[in-house]
């Protein structure tokens, strides 16, 4: 197995009662499942395996604020196939949602872990849903932040409502982002101010994006139509019968200006309501931003079961 293992030792600044405990930040170059992989942890305590969103972003969007969670958890980022640091050259055969799982269960071996946490933020909820259904012994917690819900009807009918939420000028402000140069010749810098413009629109302070981490690599354009090989995945999936068997406790978080959020709620509810459910005040897509005091009380009291 080839691997490179970067260690560093960090002070997490977090306030506690004693004096403050260094931990171990290492970051990794795995090759698991016939595929090269970033792998960074931090932190220590319950092993938590987040799944970034996109699909195609990596998992620097959801820092640096997600990593100040370490302080009660250990937190395993990766860049998923064909995302970030991890390996880009891919076919259409290495880009379905099965691979993309077993992805996940081999991350989960290589680390020794008998079982993980898994935290999905938006696709990559998603993915954390589908490895649960797939892998439900190896999940000790599943955690959806403003995920992706638990049906394909239900996504599209979100999607729509977002839709529906653009007013003439904010779809002009998009319209002119891709008419730009940097756009309409592929460039990662003009993706990047195009999901800018749409992602502001998800946020319950518009004025909040500026602390959203975005950094696309400069071959985006071409890796993210790799993504097209997963629609016949996507089309009609319904996780609802398979999470009803899941034993693993969940956590659902959303953000109350997340299109859709009172019957995506409900139909989680609806699956199990002993699951616990939050729904954050003045706050859209990205909670870890906008609400991260009260996420990471709900994050923390939760993994202590």
């Amino acid at each position: 197995m080839y691997r490179i293992l970067i260690p560093l030792l960090l002070l997490l600044g977090c306030k506690s009662s004693g004096p403050e405990q260094a931990v171990l930040d290492s970051a990794e170059y795995a090759t698991l499942n016939g595929f090269t992989f970033f792998i960074r942890q931090v932190g220590s305590g319950v092993p938590v395996l987040v799944c970034h969103g996109g699909p195609g972003l990596d998992h620097t969007y959801l820092m640096p604020q997600m990593g100040r969670l370490a302080k009660d958890a250990r937190l395993i980022f990766y860049d998923q196939r064909a995302c970030g640091l991890s390996g880009h050259i891919v076919d259409s055969s290495m880009m379905r949602l099965d691979t993309f799982l077993n992805d996940m269960e081999a991350i989960r071996m290589h680390l020794g872990l008998e079982r993980m946490a898994v935290l999905g933020h938006s696709f990559g909820g998603f993915l954390a849903m589908a490895y649960a259904a797939k892998y439900p012994d190896r999940v000790s917690h599943l955690i959806l932040m403003n995920s992706m819900p638990p049906t394909y009807t239900l996504w599209q009918q979100n999607n729509d409502a977002l839709f529906n939420r653009i007013t003439p000028a904010q779809r002009q402000e998009i319209t002119t982002v891709q008419q730009s140069d940097a756009y309409m010749l592929g460039e990662a810098k003009g993706y990047e101010e195009l999901f800018r413009v749409m992602y502001k629109l998800q946020f319950a302070d518009p004025e909040r994006i500026d602390s959203l981490t975005m950094t696309l690599q400069p071959d985006f354009e071409t890796t993210s139509q790799t993504f097209n090989a997963m629609m016949p995945d996507l089309i009609n999936y319904d996780y609802t019968g398979q999470l009803k068997m899941l034993k693993a406790p969940v956590l659902v978080i959303y953000g109350d200006h997340e299109p859709g959020v009172d019957r995506t709620i409900q139909t989680f509810q609806e699956i199990n309501s002993s699951w616990k459910l939050v729904k954050l005040p003045d706050c859209g897509h990205f909670p870890y931003i906008e609400a991260f005091p009260e996420l990471e009380r709900a994050i923390a009291s939760f993994t202590k079961q």
